[in-house]
């Protein structure tokens, strides 16, 4: 047997007045309801999952501007929507709540270690561009000071070259 719900449930549901519900269920939809969710004066409605899904087409149709006249003519081709979930209970929402706290400790915990983990590998690069640079001077030195000596050796060959050229 399906569960059923109270107008409030429904309310709640749907997110709608109650007054809303009832109207949904004596103008409009009664030919697509069960017989409880019409059940006469002075007995309480109680709605079953099928007239959920009945609902659940007219608030789908209502929030896209579509009549409830569309919305008949689509029920009368058996046509049902899909009834949103259920609220949650205080207690799940404090469960929730508290998963959802300790989730964001967690990835603030996280992002604090990587951020530090980043401030240490930008350090370390900072370091490592001083060193390059460092070097990159120092070569820059040697490659002069290499070059000073390749032109004085070769000053030197051409030196010695002459000598031993030259007449005794």
């Amino acid at each position: 047997m399906d569960r059923t719900y109270t107008t409030g449930d429904v309310s709640k549901r749907f997110n709608v007045e109650r007054k809303t519900v009832r109207d949904w269920a004596d103008k409009y939809f009664t030919d697509y309801l069960s017989d409880s969710a019409s059940p006469g004066p002075n007995i309480t409605k109680r709605f079953t999952d099928a007239d959920l899904r009945v609902f659940s087409l007219w608030a789908q149709y209502h929030s896209e501007g579509r009549t409830v006249e569309e919305t008949i003519a689509d029920l009368e081709q058996g046509i049902r929507g899909e009834p949103p979930a259920e609220p949650y209970t205080q207690r799940q929402q404090e469960l929730a709540l508290n998963q959802l706290l300790n989730l964001k400790n967690q990835l603030q915990n996280e992002n604090d270690e990587l951020q530090k983990k980043l401030e240490e590998l930008q350090s370390g690069l900072d370091d490592a561009k001083q060193i390059a640079s460092k070097a990159e001077g120092e070569r820059d030195a040697y490659k002069m000071q290499l070059e000073a000596t390749q032109s004085r050796l070769e000053d030197v060959l051409i030196e010695l070259a002459l000598l031993k050229h030259q007449p005794k």
